[in-house]
């Protein structure tokens, strides 16, 4: 009896000690488990081997940029020094934004303009500015958020009222005499849907606040759009666009000086977009961004080239994209004032009728011949 009630202590004993080693390998293994957690966090997040680790940072860069030749602020952020800084300006006292604790107003603005006006990926931007993806991203739809509400202000007419005759009118004697009452041009639209139907689109959706002409004033259109009051298009069945000109026969006839000159003055607008193209890469090339976004990255690069337009007026890229001046013989005389308008009507015959008649005046003070 005495044998077997020590057998059954010895087996206790040892039952207790195996589940005692059980216990602190369990134990250990979890401390081991957290230990190896532990340690990858710190070397992740707290120790962590940075990948843009090159001197030249990104606001050593735009320092060096803005306090360089004045050539490679222009080739890199597509605009004079000045014109920068006051865009800096603008965006910081009255649209929000503000620097960080990392990354000033400068190289926020800089950041924005490159990712633009180069051609490249956001990677490219990553090891240009050296800043991770998430920081590229953050800054740039920082700078993005105030530029499209600088949209707001900036792309409408200095004057509603259009009191005054465009410079690019009132300055060159080729279309001084003739077109004084001319506000603006409207070109094509590139989509697939025709020219008139996102033109009259335009004019009667009042959520998309097309500035109508006021009376009196009026703009240019081409064959894509009817002629009725307030748009004055060329004369149909004969010459037009400016390389017909250039190849074919010397110009004869009113019509086809009218047309002639109708073109050219008309081209400013194929014009600015082709700066914009040329200016702003993007445009070209759009990144995979929602479709909203994507509108609005055009929104916004209108938006700061009517800003540069407006700032600086001897801006050479749209110089060079600008056509010879081709002076004409004419009197000083101001045309005839052209039909009036005062609120957006659906265009009838009637309307067609007057604008026409305008046309056939203002054709007639043309020479017959260039």
């Amino acid at each position: 009896m005495s044998s077997s009630l020590s057998s059954n202590d010895s087996s206790l004993s040892s039952n207790d000690s195996s589940s005692d080693d059980d216990d602190h390998i369990t134990k250990n293994k979890v401390l081991m488990f957290a230990v190896a957690n532990v340690t990858n966090y710190f070397m992740k997040y707290v120790v962590k081997n940075p990948c843009r680790d090159s001197s030249m940072t990104g606001h050593r860069w735009v320092s060096e940029i803005l306090n360089g030749h004045p050539i490679r602020c222009y080739q890199m952020f597509r605009m004079k020094k000045l014109v920068f800084l006051e865009l800096c300006d603008i965006l910081e006292t009255k649209y929000n934004l503000n620097k960080t604790r990392n990354v000033s107003i400068y190289e926020q603005v800089g950041l924005f303009l490159y990712m633009l006006s180069q051609p490249g990926s956001v990677r490219n931007c990553e090891e240009r500015f050296q800043h991770s993806g998430e920081t590229i991203s953050r800054h740039f739809h920082n700078v993005f958020e105030a530029v499209c509400m600088f949209a707001k202000d900036i792309i409408k007419p200095v004057d509603p009222s259009f009191r005054d005759t465009p410079d690019e009118i009132l300055k060159d004697a080729r279309y001084r005499p003739y077109f004084r009452d001319c506000i603006g041009a409207i070109d094509g639209w590139e989509g697939s849907a025709h020219d008139t139907k996102i033109f009259m689109e335009a004019l009667r959706k009042p959520a998309l606040h097309f500035p109508h002409p006021p009376q009196g004033k009026y703009y240019l259109v081409d064959f894509g759009y009817p002629t009725f009051m307030g748009f004055l298009g060329p004369y149909k069945k004969t010459r037009y666009h400016l390389p017909q000109f250039r190849i074919g026969p010397r110009i004869r006839g009113r019509v086809e000086v009218f047309n002639y000159y109708h073109s050219s003055l008309r081209s400013t607008i194929e014009r600015a977009f082709g700066l914009c193209k040329a200016r702003w890469k993007i445009l070209g090339n759009m990144p995979p961004f929602a479709l909203k976004t994507q509108n609005q990255i055009i929104v916004a690069c209108m938006a700061i080239h009517n800003f540069i337009q407006r700032n600086d007026k001897s801006d050479g890229e749209f110089d060079s994209l600008d056509e010879d001046n081709e002076n004409i013989d004419s009197d000083e005389d101001e045309s005839e004032v052209g039909p009036s308008i005062t609120t957006w009507e659906e265009p009838d015959a009637q309307s067609t009728l007057q604008m026409e008649r305008f046309r056939e005046s203002l054709k007639n003070m043309f020479p017959t011949r260039i």
